[in-house]
């Protein structure tokens, strides 16, 4: 489930009306604790609402840039409004960064490099289990050598069951859009990817709320 039901069903209206003005007053403060550059690209971002490629040019920057360090703001952010960091064993920011450079460039290599060697893979509805490193790169390998779609994966982070998560988004053909296809969710454990869930019903993919078809590139 979208980690968003999760504290939302924990609190009554008045208590989340009263949190959202604390985190209100936080994120002001947050910003200030920033970097000049981590502030413009946040609010370029996420309150003006520029694609990465505007943000990037209105800053004389890259967009791997530009979505680096725009992940690093908001993990700041989402840090000082909580009043604590999240766990070790639950996101690392340079390692899921990097994870998802790594499947928006077709680098098979380098995600078979960031999994434990007791990693394991699922991908619901499908009866599909994977235990270990060798089975899994196995198992992901083939996928690159000969791609069933015609270009890499775009992805838009989020999060699942109090987890990083990823949202795929695949193109069938040269001339369709980008369309929603599974929802993945990541744990993560002493700088490696400990498990991956896949999940790709429909009825979760509706779940998140997210537009099935991109027509723009997506945004980390």
């Amino acid at each position: 489930m979208p980690t968003a039901w999760l504290t939302e069903a924990q609190e009554a209206p008045a208590r989340a009306l009263a949190r959202k003005e604390s985190v209100t007053l936080a994120l002001v403060a947050a910003l200030h604790a920033l970097t000049a550059i981590q502030r413009a690209k946040l609010l370029l971002r996420d309150v003006v609402g520029f694609s990465a490629e505007e943000t990037a040019e209105a800053l004389g920057m890259s967009v791997p840039s530009i979505n680096s360090a725009l992940f690093r703001a908001r993990t700041a952010i989402a840090v000082r409004t909580k009043g604590e960091p999240p766990g070790p064993d639950l996101v690392d920011p340079a390692l899921l960064a990097r994870y998802v450079r790594a499947w928006e460039s077709s680098d098979v290599e380098a995600i078979v490099a960031m999994l434990r060697d007791d990693v394991r893979t699922t991908m619901p509805p499908r009866r599909l289990w994977l235990d270990g490193l060798a089975a899994n790169a196995q198992f992901y390998r083939p996928m690159f050598t000969a791609p069933p779609w015609v270009t890499p994966p775009r992805i838009v982070l989020t999060g699942a069951n109090g987890a990083p998560a990823l949202a795929f988004y695949r193109q069938q053909s040269p001339d369709q859009p980008f369309a929603l296809t599974a929802i993945q969710v990541l744990a993560m454990r002493d700088g490696a990817i400990a498990r991956i869930d896949h999940f790709r019903s429909h009825s979760t993919l509706r779940a998140f709320g997210f537009h099935q078809q991109l027509l723009t590139r997506p945004l980390i």
